[in-house]
């Protein structure tokens, strides 16, 4: 089933920082199909010229979940809570109630791979209310998003489930001795608006609504030029946002010859200085 979700113009007041480069989600649209999997057709933002569709985003292919003094890559097995008699992990691979089951189903765990490596909005990183981790995301080798200095367009978007917590974000960049991270962004849920479904996930007892935001990298605030990836964050007070997707804008064509650069980090990225 096709569906398109149009938020209410009514409702489109964003907070003050909103003018620094956050835009509430509008226009999404997004499929359901017969095994409960829900993917992404496109999404617009609100007072910006951006619509990002499957075929103009990066793709993420490496990451990490850190939380304590746990660390899981994005193929290793994360520990999960699978049902509503308590949260053990303060960031944990969810699904929704009738969607297609983790590799890992059997042994209660789940891949960042299956979350954010694939278009499947069912599959979500379910955050507990007041516990603190990160996540670590970057693209696909000679996918990069550039600063254009234009507040905006977006270049990074994310859907929360709840609509009712904080979330950290930071640009990962090249400072040229290694991997850097930006001034981090911190989304409120008056930055977001309602992106049209809701959803219900084995840990929780009801459905909820999503809700998504747009970020122009202008907002970080940073000397970057070239993203590798992003890194989202909660922290304690944060109300353990659960993270449904997060999308990248490809706005960068690697120049002839820059493939060859390739190799920071065993990511095959290299970044142009201004």
């Amino acid at each position: 089933m096709r569906s398109m979700f149009l938020t209410v113009p009514a409702l489109l007041i964003l907070a003050a920082n909103a003018s620094a480069g956050l835009h509430g989600v509008k226009d999404v649209m997004t499929t359901l199909d017969g095994n409960g999997d829900r993917t992404l057709d496109s999404v617009g933002f609100v007072g910006s010229p951006t619509v990002m569709t499957p075929g103009t985003i990066s793709h993420f292919n490496n990451g990490t979940l850190s939380y304590g003094n746990h660390s899981y890559g994005w193929t290793a097995a994360a520990p999960r809570d699978m049902d509503t008699s308590g949260n053990k992990y303060p960031g944990n691979p969810d699904r929704a109630d009738h969607s297609s089951p983790y590799g890992g189903e059997a042994n209660k765990t789940g891949t960042l791979q299956e979350v954010f490596g694939v278009n499947n909005l069912s599959h979500i990183i379910d955050g507990e209310d007041q516990d603190a981790w990160t996540i670590d995301l970057f693209m696909a080798p000679g996918e990069e998003v550039y600063d254009d200095h234009d507040a905006s367009t977006v270049e990074f978007a994310l859907f929360e489930r709840g609509w009712n917590s904080k979330i950290g974000v930071r640009g990962i960049y090249d400072s040229g001795d290694g991997l850097a991270y930006t001034n981090a962004v911190i989304v409120d849920p008056e930055d977001e608006t309602y992106a049209g479904w809701k959803l219900n996930t084995l840990e929780i007892g009801e459905e909820q609504k999503v809700a998504g935001v747009g970020i122009s990298v202008d907002s970080f605030g940073s000397d970057a030029f070239q993203f590798l990836g992003f890194q989202l964050f909660a922290e304690c007070d944060f109300n353990g946002p659960d993270i449904v997707a997060v999308r990248a804008q490809n706005n960068f064509v690697p120049a002839p010859g820059a493939m060859a650069l390739m190799g920071l980090a065993g990511l095959g990225i290299s970044r142009r200085r201004r």
